[in-house]
Formats: structure tokens, sequence, C-alpha cells
């Protein structure tokens, strides 16, 4: 195998390697973001039960601007997660491509 083809073929082997590494670390990544959207979620919900509860009783406290704030924080959380949702299936597909170009040159 001349250098030429050896350099090639290490370059492909590490960058197949590296797709690999990204996809399952951007998974951990992707999965704990999840975890926490839906924590702030669950707080935004209850805070709004919260508030709307105060406004019936006449007795609204200074929390509802911690509310709207959680509320956005949860909004731009979700948008987030479909943008890094959308570039993790960008990389699973570039994986797969680069596994398949590997496997045919194989």
């Amino acid at each position: 195998m001349s250098r030429k083809g050896l350099f090639a073929w290490t370059v492909e082997s590490y960058s197949y390697l590296l797709a690999e590494l990204l996809v399952a670390d951007l998974g951990f990544f992707l999965e704990g973001l999840a975890g926490g959207n839906v924590r702030v979620r669950r707080r935004v919900v209850a805070r709004k039960q919260r508030t709307d509860d105060e406004k019936k009783n006449g007795s609204l406290s200074s929390s509802t601007g911690l509310s709207h704030a959680k509320e956005i924080v949860g909004v731009f959380s979700d948008n987030v997660e479909r943008v890094l949702m959308r570039l993790r299936s960008t990389l699973i597909l570039l994986r797969n491509q680069a596994t398949d170009s590997y496997l045919v040159k194989q």
C-alpha cells in the first residue's frame, strides 16, 4: 500500500470513529437536555397553576415575573432541543454515509 493510500485509509478510519463518537456524545447530551427540559416544563406548569390560583384568590405575588421568565426559558429550551435533534439526525446520516463508503471500498 502506498503512502497516499495509507494516509487516505487512516483519515477515513479516523473520520468514521470521530463520527461515531460525536453521535454517541450528542445522544448523551440530548438525553440530559431533554431531562432538563422536562423538569423546567413541570416547574413552569406548577408555577403557572399557582399564579392562576393567586389571581383567583386576589393575592397576586411577585412570582408572576419569575413564572413568565421560566416559561420563556422552557420555550427556548424546546427550540434548542429541536435544533439539536436535527443536528443529531444529520450526524447519523453522515455517519451512515461514511460507513457505506468505507464498506464499499473494503
